[in-house]
């Protein structure tokens, strides 16, 4: 009779069995990865949410700021927020506090930081210059070219580029060196479409050069001013569909959303997919409205947040994981299955540097990640996208270590094999065992279900709960040589289901989701799969 075959994952020293075999899984090649980041070869829970003082008001945060005073002996930060009609501020541990009022709402800004000034427009509400200072003060933005209210602005090379106004959106302004509100009927340039009728919605710097990015095409400009600018015109393949989505990584390069899932541009060569192997469900992304998908980064990721199409699928707004439900000759699927209800706010988040991908709950309208200055520790801010109710307008920090909820609501962390077992046979799970660390709860568990048959929603084929708790000594009351366990230690539990069937092979996986309000670390897993005829 063969052996029965042994699924495993797990980080170098780490794995449960005996041996020295490799895991046939490897870290990247779960099916779904859900609020855990991917630390040393173990799977580990994010940090939660804290909020950063009152709700501005009971509307969706749609832009936040953090600026800093060039001044360093003055060490000012100031951090703003649109909410609503109003503009808002907050400086050290003091509350939220109006600067700009009767706005109007619904937009999402674009600003830039020059000469200790924010620059800051939308297209529809007046381009404003705002002073960083206690308080700051905002104005005018002065010299822009008569009737010209642009969308985006960005700083490159001593210049503030803009464009986007809507009478004319092909046309990019700039203003002079070092001059900020001096621009000259000369100093444009108009952006070539073919003639089809799309325009720069958004452009980045990108290393020694400008990105612009178009739904139909992509323009990269180089140069410092008019007497050397060239401009190298993109075609439609890769172009961005989504212009919150556009980043610039820092690096020269920038990533954004097209309807094939993340590219990744240098402005010189052919842009590359970011998931060229098709694993992420990028079907899931409900198109309805353009700006609930957008990015930023955050250290080494690039955070994408959307708005999950949910589990209902009709032929009109079917998910990739409905259209590519049997995919089976890989180790894992090919998409990976949110499990979120309609609507529901999720973000993707790749690593630029070791090129993995994860998922986490991200109900979040926009955000700013704060630079290494003034004290600040390049926190993540994120403002709320919930415009009603009782998290409407608020503001928060982001994967804060120590803290295990989002601000007061848990989430759980979900960790999805691919397919195991044989591909072409009918398998069944005997045992599961699990390696895991937690710390602080005494009754904390983990659920441990295994789908199959092409089953990925509730219920599953069968589930256990493994207690991860550790207060108790072992094998009789605590003493001075039967001491009880430390909680941060290794813990290893089997789950065993009480009557295993045979399903077919390339549709069966295991889910396991810890759910308590402390940390957690994955380090492996081992699983016994069985083939009808062994």
């Amino acid at each position: 009779m063969p052996p029965i075959r042994i699924e495993n994952f797990g980080r170098p020293g780490a794995l449960l069995r005996s041996g020295s075999r490799a895991p046939l899984l490897d870290i990247d090649q779960f099916s779904e990865l859900r609020n855990v980041w991917q630390r040393h070869g173990a799977l580990v829970k994010r940090g939660g949410a804290v909020i950063q003082g009152a709700s501005l008001a009971t509307a969706t945060v749609r832009w936040l700021a953090h600026a800093y005073n060039a001044d360093t002996s003055a060490a000012l930060v100031v951090r703003m927020a649109l909410c609503g009609t109003v503009l808002r501020y907050k400086i050290t541990s003091g509350s939220w506090t109006d600067f700009a009022t009767g706005l109007t709402a619904g937009t999402y800004p674009i600003s830039a930081t020059y000469k200790d000034q924010v620059w800051w427009c939308d297209g529809t509400n007046t381009p404003l210059k705002i002073s960083i200072a206690n308080p700051p003060v905002d104005s005018s933005w002065g010299g822009l070219p008569s009737g010209i209210n642009p969308q985006w602005v960005l700083l490159f090379k001593n210049r503030l580029y803009y464009g986007g106004d809507k009478s004319t959106p092909t046309i990019m302004y700039m203003s002079n060196p070092g001059l900020p509100e001096t621009t000259t009927t000369t100093d444009s340039y108009q952006i070539p479409d073919d003639q089809r009728g799309f325009y720069p919605r958004i452009a980045v710097a990108m290393g020694e050069g400008v990105g612009l990015f178009a739904q139909d095409y992509k323009v990269y400009m180089t140069g410092t001013g008019p007497l050397s600018h060239r401009m190298y015109h993109f075609e439609k393949a890769a172009a961005a569909i989504y212009w919150r989505s556009v980043v610039a990584t820092g690096d020269g390069r920038a990533i954004y959303m097209t309807e094939n899932g993340p590219y990744i541009w240098d402005g010189h060569s052919t842009a590359e997919p970011l998931d060229p192997n098709g694993e992420q469900n990028w079907g899931d992304i409900d198109f309805t409205t353009n700006e609930d998908t957008w990015a930023i980064r955050y250290g080494d990721y690039y955070i994408l947040a959307y708005k999950s199409k949910g589990d209902v699928t009709t032929a009109a707004t079917g998910t990739a994981f409905s259209r590519f439900s049997s995919v089976y000759a890989a180790a894992t699927r090919a998409i990976k299955v949110t499990g979120a209800d309609s609507n529901t706010a999720r973000c993707f988040a790749y690593n630029m540097i070791t090129k993995q991908w994860s998922q986490h709950d991200f109900p979040y309208a926009c955000g700013a990640w704060e630079e290494a200055l003034h004290g600040d520790t390049q926190d993540l801010w994120v403002g709320s996208a919930t415009g009603s109710g009782a998290r409407a307008g608020e503001v928060y920090k982001w994967d804060q270590a120590g803290t295990w909820r989002d601000d007061s609501v848990d989430y759980d962390c979900v960790i999805k094999t691919g397919a195991l077992g044989d591909s072409f046979l009918k398998n069944r799970i005997e045992r599961v065992k699990v390696k895991c660390r937690v710390s602080g709860l005494a009754d904390a568990k983990m659920r441990v279900a295994v789908y199959q048959d092409g089953k990925v929603h509730e219920p599953p084929v069968w589930e256990d709960s493994v207690g991860l708790g550790r207060t108790d000594a072992q094998g009789g009351p605590a003493t001075k040589y039967n001491p009880v366990q430390h909680r941060e230690g290794p813990i290893v539990k089997i789950a065993k289901p009480k009557n295993p069937v045979y399903e077919a092979g390339f549709e069966t996986q295991i889910e396991f989701r810890y759910s308590g309000n402390d940390s957690f670390e994955f380090d492996g897993y081992e699983a016994e799969v069985k083939a009808a005829g062994e």
